[in-house]
C-alpha cells in the first residue's frame, strides 16, 4: 500500500514579491522509483519527502531574482537498509531572469547542494553554474532549456572531484485546446542508492500526453527512460575490493517507466483517479525487477 500527499502554495505579497512552496510526501510498502527518478527503493518500506520553495523579487517588470531552496529526505524502515540508503539533501540556488522580448527570456543560475548519508564516506557537495532560456514560438509551442557546468566534491578522500556538463531541455505543444504534449531530456550527476558508489551520471528522456475528453474527464499518459552510469573510480574506498579480492567494476542501470491515469472531476475541488504503472529496472550492480502497479485514489485541491 502506498500513501501520497502533495501540497502546493503560491502567494503574491505585492506586484514585485511572490512566494511558492511545494511539498511531496510518500510512504510506500513496495519497490518504487523515488528521488526525481534517479534511483529506486529496494523491496523495503520507506518514507520519502521533498520540500521545495522559491522567493521571487522583480526589480523591474522584465528582470527578477529567484531564491530557491529544497530539502529532500529518504528513510527506510529496515535498519540494515537504512545504514546505506537513508539520506538528506539540502539545496540552495539563485536565478537571475530577464525578459528580452515578450516571447523570449534568459537566465543565469547558480546551485549548491549537499548530500549526506548515514555512511559519511558517500557524502558529497555539488555546485552548478549555467544559463537557461525559454522561448514561446506561438501560443501552442513553448521550449525551455538549461546548460552549464556541474562540479562535485566527495567526503571520501579516495574519490577525485568530478566536473561534468549538465543540460536539460523540454518542449510543450498544444495541438488543440483539449490536448497537451510534453517531451524532454536531461544529463547531470546525481545521488545513487547503490551503496558501493558515491556518485552516478544520469541521462533521461521523458514524455507525456494529457487529453480532456470532457470538462470532467481527463486521460494522462507518461513515459520515462533513464540510463545511470556508475564509475568504479567513484566507489567508496571500502567497497573497491571485495573480501575475496574481486575488484569492483563500472556499472550501469536502465530504468523504464510507463504510466497512465484517468481522472474524473466530481466538483471544483475533488476528483477520483484510477491509474496503472509499469516499472522495469535492468541493472548489472544489483537485482533486476519488473513491477505492475494499479492505483485508485481521491484527489482534493483546496
Amino acid at each position: 500500500m502506498n500513501h501520497d500527499f502533495d501540497f502546493v502554495f503560491n502567494h503574491h505579497f505585492s506586484p514585485r514579491l511572490s512566494v511558492s512552496v511545494k511539498d511531496t510526501f510518500r510512504v510506500a510498502e513496495q519497490q518504487s522509483l523515488v528521488t526525481r527518478g534517479t534511483s529506486f527503493a529496494p523491496d523495503n518500506d520507506f518514507l520519502y519527502n521533498t520540500l521545495a520553495g522559491s522567493l521571487s523579487y522583480a526589480f523591474r517588470p522584465e528582470t527578477s531574482l529567484d531564491l530557491l531552496g529544497r530539502y529532500q529526505m529518504l528513510r527506510y524502515d529496515d535498519d540494515a537498509v537504512a545504514r546505506t540508503g537513508d539520506y538528506d539533501i539540502t539545496a540552495l540556488g539563485l536565478d537571475l531572469r530577464h525578459q528580452l522580448q515578450p516571447e523570449t527570456s534568459v537566465s543565469l543560475e547558480l546551485r549548491g547542494e549537499t548530500t549526506e548519508y548515514d555512511t559519511p564516506a558517500r557524502d558529497a557537495e555539488s555546485y552548478q553554474f549555467g544559463f537557461g532560456a525559454e522561448q514561446t514560438f506561438n501560443p501552442g509551442l513553448v521550449a525551455q532549456g538549461r546548460l552549464g557546468l556541474q562540479h562535485k566534491t566527495f567526503e571520501d578522500d579516495g574519490i577525485d572531484d568530478a566536473d561534468e556538463p549538465y543540460l536539460e531541455g523540454s518542449m510543450t505543444v498544444l495541438p488543440s485546446p483539449a490536448t497537451r504534449v510534453s517531451a524532454g531530456l536531461g544529463y547531470d550527476q546525481a545521488e545513487t542508492d547503490v551503496s558501493q558508489f558515491a556518485n552516478q551520471t544520469r541521462f533521461r528522456m521523458f514524455g507525456s500526453v494529457a487529453h480532456d475528453f470532457t470538462a470532467r474527464i481527463t486521460l494522462y499518459l507518461a513515459a520515462t527512460y533513464i540510463m545511470n552510469d556508475l564509475d568504479a573510480e567513484q566507489a567508496v574506498s571500502g567497497a573497491r575490493t571485495s573480501g575475496e579480492g574481486e575488484v569492483l567494476q563500472d556499472g550501469s542501470e536502465d530504468i523504464a517507466q510507463l504510466s497512465t491515469r484517468l481522472s474524473y472531476r466530481l466538483n471544483r475541488s475533488n476528483s477520483i483517479e484510477a491509474g496503472w504503472q509499469l516499472a522495469n529496472v535492468n541493472s548489472d550492480v544489483r537485482e533486476d525487477y519488473l513491477r505492475n502497479r494499479l492505483s485508485l485514489g481521491w484527489k482534493t485541491e483546496l
